[in-house]
């Protein structure tokens, strides 16, 4: 499950974010400069919120009130934020984002 219920703000972005899903995997999507990046910085341990919590798979990585914030190194999540075209140099996004599934279905059937 993922839970994440917290308010982050700096001098260029204010966001409010509240998602509770039990899904494992979450596309998160949207014009520049909306706060995707800031959204997977903050899960990652990278930045901090103000306030909230962040829970991920049952374990709490962030939690304002109870003064609770997981060292990044300490996480078992990594983040790596690169130009998709560099790496995967796929005809459209489509291409990226289901190379995943394929890479998770060959590794099921070996």
């Amino acid at each position: 499950m993922i839970y994440l219920d917290f308010t982050y703000q700096n001098l260029s972005l204010s966001m409010q974010i509240k998602v509770k899903t039990k899904s494992q995997i979450v596309f998160l999507y949207g014009q520049s400069g909306v706060g995707k990046t800031t959204i997977l910085k903050i899960i990652a341990g990278l930045k901090q919120p103000q306030y909230g919590l962040i829970d991920i798979a049952g374990r709490r990585f962030f939690d304002a009130s109870k003064n609770i914030n997981i060292a990044p190194q300490s996480k078992k999540c990594r983040l790596c934020i690169s130009r998709f075209k560099i790496i995967f140099p796929f005809e459209c996004q489509r291409q990226y984002y289901f190379w995943g599934f394929k890479t998770k279905q060959l590794q099921q059937d070996h």
